[in-house]
């Protein structure tokens, strides 16, 4: 992630179980170009973590 207060943001929506709020976030990283977000944020759309499972968003945002 970009800066350490994205990072810290995004851990502790993790932290806290919001995970609807970590997709948020993550997906803003990932807007940045930053591909650990971009890969976590397709880990999510894959096991539908805060997000509606959706396999080709997932291959979409996994992609760098």
């Amino acid at each position: 992630v970009h800066s350490a207060a994205s990072a810290s943001s995004i851990i502790m929506a993790l932290v806290l179980k919001d995970c609807a709020k970590a997709a948020v976030l993550l997906q803003q990283a990932a807007d940045q170009g930053d591909i650990e977000a971009k890969c976590n944020l397709g880990q999510m759309y894959c096991n539908g973590d805060g997000l509606q499972q959706d396999w080709p968003a997932s291959a979409f945002a996994s992609s760098g």
